[in-house]
């Protein structure tokens, strides 16, 4: 008697079926079924029903799970359609390819063929479809230079960082981590560098020298780690944030998605929530002083701001301008207005509009 949970060929069926006869691997379109030139009749099909647990341990087995029964693992809730090339490489490296991740990628197989059989035509997933889903955790390790490219920019596309964040932040970021790696490793002297992809967030921890990598922004001179970092900031300024701290004798680097303003706390503590109260001027400014180790403050503020209440934090607030920081005020729904009567206070400062939780760099 068999101990593998083999799927049955109904729920191969159901699996083929709920990805819409389509591989489900990042990127790929490949169309699993079609007619056969055999006969008239016959039917050609190039897909398979992957395991996401694997459907029994030993070998070479890795994502296994020894929590669940045969009869879950033979689930329908366990399998992933793909095409047979990229079903043979998921099960190849299930060290690469985490269950985590290929649950993450079946959902959005489902929710593409959900849509395309709504709409009547082929629909491509974007950033909008997809804002409530979270990244597929992974840890990579690099103690050496020669591969990081490869290594990050493989892990980036599993991730499927360019549908969840967007395309350009999602290489703007690839190319931040690529060089933020090389300088730990060779100007940090770093013996190893640690890349975590969270849920909301990826971090890059590392041995070497104590550095603050959100210095290499105002750096000049065009050399790699400055530019991509400038890039960041300026184009993607208004969705990404990167915190860069020294703790417990390690370097933490955090690259942040923010979709609201609620995620800015938790992206970077260089934040400060103010209120319509013009008394609060001097402790606002007192704060900002007492960031020393901040270089950009973000300034979330009330929501609902009306004309009158800009012009008068203006006002009280003009002085923030001579800390010599990077100030960046956070607001929600902000009328055309409003934002116009911010912008008086000056080039010095920037503004970051959300409108229906996307934000925008004004």
């Amino acid at each position: 008697m068999t101990t593998r949970a083999n799927f049955s060929s109904p729920t191969k069926e159901i699996l083929a079926k709920r990805a819409g006869y389509m591989c489900s691997f990042p990127g790929c379109t490949v169309i699993t079924t079609g007619p056969s030139t055999e006969s008239p009749s016959g039917v050609s099909n190039s897909g398979m029903a992957c395991h996401i647990y694997a459907a029994a341990p030993g070998g070479c087995a890795r994502r296994v799970s020894t929590m669940r029964t045969k009869e879950q693992l033979e689930d329908v809730s366990n399998g992933i359609w793909m095409c047979y090339q990229h079903g043979k490489i998921i099960d190849t490296d299930e060290d690469a390819y985490t269950a985590d991740m290929l649950f993450t990628w079946k959902k959005f197989a489902e929710l593409r063929a959900n849509l395309s059989n709504t709409l009547g035509r082929v629909v491509e997933l974007t950033p909008g479809h997809l804002k409530e889903v979270a990244l597929p955790e992974q840890t990579l390790q690099i103690t050496s230079l020669g591969e990081e490219n490869q290594i990050i920019g493989t892990a980036i596309r599993n991730s499927c960082l360019e549908l969840i964040w967007g395309k350009m932040q999602a290489r703007a970021t690839r190319d931040t981590l690529i060089e933020l790696i090389r300088n730990a490793l060779s100007h940090g002297k770093a013996t190893n560098a640690v890349i975590n992809i969270r849920s909301t967030c990826i971090e890059l921890i590392d041995n070497g020298n104590r550095f603050d990598s959100t210095t290499l922004i105002s750096i000049s001179g065009g050399r790699g780690g400055s530019t991509s970092l400038a890039a960041l900031q300026k184009r993607h300024g208004a969705t990404i944030i990167l915190d860069s701290k020294y703790c417990s004798g390690k370097n933490l680097n955090r690259i942040t998605l923010v979709r609201k303003p609620e995620d800015i706390p938790e992206a970077t503590p260089c934040n400060i929530s103010i209120t319509l109260d013009r008394a609060s001027a001097q402790t606002i400014h007192r704060q900002v002083q007492t960031m020393t180790d901040c270089d950009s403050i973000y300034v979330l503020l009330p929501e609902y701001l009306t004309c009158s209440d800009a012009i008068g934090f203006r006002n009280s607030n003009g002085q923030i301008l001579n800390s010599g920081k990077r100030i960046i005020l956070v607001g929600n729904e902000l009328s055309e207005q409003v934002v116009k009567e911010l912008q008086k206070l000056g080039h010095q400062v920037e503004i970051m509009n959300f409108d229906d939780q996307t934000p925008s760099a004004l």
